[in-house]
């Protein structure tokens, strides 16, 4: 089941959630890839990064386009560079809102509701 998104210019598509483990980047990455090629072949949008400032708890990177985008680890959570630097691009690329937030947590929410079925 894809989760439905219809952008501010009335464009809608589809992202089919992906099993987010806490540990697994490289599936983060296939998907902000997937969000970013989206986007550059709807919207010509091309991401230039001017400096990356990873400072625990937070990480935040400036872009050509004079914005900077901030994540910060929750509390309980353990800080991963490699993650914070992937959230600023989804962040990003979400229109520096919160709504990648949401994306995330429907996706959680998927995978634990099919684990719950499964035991």
């Amino acid at each position: 089941m894809g989760l439905e998104i219809k952008d501010e210019y009335g464009m809608e598509f589809s992202l089919t959630p992906l099993t987010i483990e806490a540990d697994d980047i490289e599936k983060m990455i296939i998907v902000i890839n997937e969000i970013i090629e989206y986007l550059d072949t709807e919207y010509n949008t091309a991401l230039g990064v001017e400096d990356i400032i990873i400072n625990p708890p937070a990480t935040i990177i400036k872009w050509d386009d004079d914005t900077k985008t901030i994540v910060k680890c929750q509390n309980g959570d353990n800080y991963d560079p490699e993650k914070g630097i992937a959230l600023c691009f989804m962040k990003k690329m979400c229109g520096n809102k919160s709504a990648y937030n949401e994306i995330l947590k429907a996706a959680i929410k998927e995978y634990e509701d099919r684990q719950k079925k499964k035991h």
